[in-house]
């Protein structure tokens, strides 16, 4: 937990602000007049002078990114004022009935004008009383709603107050962008009148109750807004038979503890052709989908895919970005491809990122189109390096230039130095350039990469790139600063002047831990 910040000294009350429309992206910040400038201090630091509009814009991307609003209010009086009247950094809520102080991760503050604590996790207002809750929505005024509700001690009256003020309450279910459901009470029974969530962009469940399922499909499907459903199997197959499904555009189905009947496996096959409008697809379906009665059609339409299964009889003609683990180990009597044969073509596939073990599959497919190229080279299914560097030698690396319409490519992993050099190689025309390399590969395979990099090298490497990155952190650059860097800083000069430009060369040294730019 984090220490309690104490000093703040205004009230939270604060004057409504006209209804925004909902949406799922959170409305701009709209600023209300605070403390007259005259009334600051004159020694007020320079960023009292920062108008209250641009704070109030600052603070929304600030919560956005994970943090809690009440880290804002506790800076000084000023910035609580602001952040009091900000209500869009107040729209995510986290209903419980779980005891505050177990929940992981948890952050208290104690702010005056509050007779109590109040509680954190990430960005979400925590409440697990009636008052919390309407103090946490009174804060988010008239903005969407983003409400995570979690019931650990099952069906309870404290719990179903709550949930009664959410669901039945036409002013609050109107307003909710965003419903997650990460546990709910077992019984449903004094929900039988139930208000709609007109406004329902994003619906997020993974462990479902039976007494809960006709609620929650009758819901969804007055839901017309709903764009996004993330369900783990057992819930897929509950809310298969409910119209919902017409209008989504983006599908994110994982496996959970509760998914053992193939029936919820099935279930794939019968949403997914109902999803006349779904674009993005996310499966988490290893050796359990597809099976031979999925229709290869099913996925024609998809424009985004994450998938770590058999994509052979998917017909993926529309797909622009692709996701794709794939856990198929080489073998020393030779290498079992995963899941492709030489007839598949991604004609509109732009972006690829690859998780492999032998990705030198991957020049084998027809990517015309294809921009952006990421390969994690992964290795750590072995117990050492030498084991897994004697796999590797039967991976066939690929073939120089085999993707030459590569604009940004990025290679990490484990492997020897001579996987990196082909990876390289296979994309001559890419502008940016990342290498992390993962294994233990010491200096003189960074000192020799750098080498072809200079443009007089008769097997020069990287000759269009303009970005180049080489390590991240906590995957250095494992070679001794003071011999290399003169070598870098040789080939920003030798580039400039010989060939394209770096306009950056950046490197995490594992001395430094940290960047350095040499362009």
């Amino acid at each position: 937990m984090s220490s309690r910040a104490t000093n703040v000294h205004d009230s939270p009350a604060s004057p409504a602000v006209p209804t925004a429309g909902v949406s799922v992206v959170p409305p701009r910040a709209t600023f209300i007049p605070t403390t007259p400038s005259s009334n600051r201090h004159p020694s007020a630091g320079s960023i009292h002078r920062v108008p209250p509009e641009v704070l109030m814009e600052i603070f929304q991307i600030y919560v956005e990114n994970g943090d809690t609003p009440w880290r804002l209010a506790c800076v000084c009086v000023a910035w609580a004022k602001i952040a009091l009247r900000t209500a869009c950094i107040w729209r995510h809520i986290y209903i419980t009935d779980e005891l505050v102080e177990g929940i992981y991760d948890v952050s208290s503050w104690s702010i005056p004008g509050y007779n109590e604590a109040l509680w954190a996790l990430g960005r979400k207002q925590v409440c697990n009383t009636q008052i919390q809750m309407e103090q946490a929505i009174e804060r988010a005024r008239s903005t969407p709603l983003d409400v995570e509700i979690c019931a650990i001690r099952g069906s309870n009256l404290h719990q179903q107050a709550m949930l009664f003020h959410v669901f039945e309450q036409s002013n609050v279910s109107s307003r909710i962008s965003r419903l997650a459901i990460i546990q709910l009470p077992y019984g449903a029974g004094a929900f039988t009148q139930l208000s709609i969530l007109p406004n329902l962009e994003q619906f997020v469940w993974q462990e479902p109750h039976d007494a809960w399922v006709p609620f929650m499909g009758r819901l969804l499907s007055q839901s017309p807004k709903l764009l996004s459903i993330e369900v783990s199997y057992a819930v897929l197959s509950s809310l298969s038979d409910f119209d919902i499904w017409g209008n989504i555009r983006s599908l994110t189905v994982n496996y959970s503890y509760t998914d053992t009947s193939d029936s919820d496996i099935t279930a794939l096959d019968t949403v997914i052709p109902r999803c006349r409008s779904l674009e993005s697809f996310k499966v988490d379906a290893y050796e359990i989908w597809p099976k031979e009665s999925t229709s290869p059609t099913t996925c024609k339409r998809l424009l985004s895919l994450a998938l770590n299964c058999d994509i052979e009889h998917l017909h993926l003609i529309q797909a622009t970005t692709l996701t794709w683990l794939d856990i198929t180990e080489p073998e020393k009597d030779g290498y079992s491809e995963p899941y492709i044969n030489n007839d598949m073509r991604f004609p509109r596939l732009e972006t690829l990122l690859v998780e492999s073990m032998d990705p030198s599959w991957i020049y084998k497919l027809e990517l015309p189109r294809l921009r952006s190229l990421s390969i994690n080279l992964v290795g750590n299914n072995y117990p050492n390096e030498q084991i897994y560097q004697g796999i590797t030698q039967y991976i066939d690396y690929f073939p120089a230039n085999a993707l030459p319409t590569v604009q940004d490519a990025q290679f990490i992993g484990h492997g020897s130095g001579d996987f990196f050099f082909a990876a390289v190689r296979s994309v001559p025309n890419a502008n940016r350039i990342t290498i992390v390399q993962e294994s233990l590969i010491g200096p003189a395979f960074w000192c020799k990469f750098v080498q072809t990099m200079d443009p007089q090298h008769s097997e020069v490497i990287c000759p269009t790139a303009s970005v180049i990155q080489l390590g991240r952190q906590r995957h250095e650059v494992k070679a001794t600063k003071l011999y290399l860097e003169p070598s870098l800083r040789e080939l920003v000069v030798a580039r400039q002047d010989h060939t394209t430009p770096l306009h950056s060369l950046k490197v995490y040294w594992a001395e430094e831990k940290e960047y350095i730019q040499y362009a």
